[in-house]
């Protein structure tokens, strides 16, 4: 099996540099991942609810428990270091917006760019096989 060099890849400079997440940032992250969770399964158990049996009681206890879980994104959101407006404001959006903040604190991590830089490197030396460079 080939072992790709992904430094090749990263010195063009259209990937952004990795950066370390600080231990409070993981702890952050991984808060808003469980909230945006809860948010997002506490929707489905209420829009279930409406679409069947229509439970008041299901709507009583899920309902504050899906609001929480809302407020606990937005306020997670807006505490991580380092983050773009754009993605904090993602979190204001219901049902998704919590998910939508974790897809874009994914390109900040190493590993997801050398994942990428692996796969253009792979593209790169497709597309010259095709032209014949190799």
């Amino acid at each position: 099996m080939t072992k790709f060099d992904t430094s090749t890849a990263l010195d063009d400079g259209d990937l952004p540099a990795a950066q370390p997440i600080s231990p409070e940032e993981g702890m952050i992250t991984t808060a808003l991942r469980r909230a945006a969770i809860i948010e997002t399964l506490s929707l489905v158990v209420l829009l279930l609810n409406l679409i069947t049996v229509h439970w008041p009681m299901v709507s009583t206890l899920i309902g504050p428990v899906h609001g929480c879980a809302y407020i606990v994104v937005i306020m997670l959101a807006f505490r991580l270091p380092e983050t773009r407006p754009g993605v904090k404001a993602l979190a204001l959006l219901p049902v998704v917006g919590g998910l939508l903040v974790l897809r874009g604190l994914a390109g900040r991590r190493s590993d997801t760019n050398e994942y990428r830089a692996a796969w253009k490197l792979v593209w790169s030396r497709a597309s010259a096989d095709e032209r014949g460079q190799y």
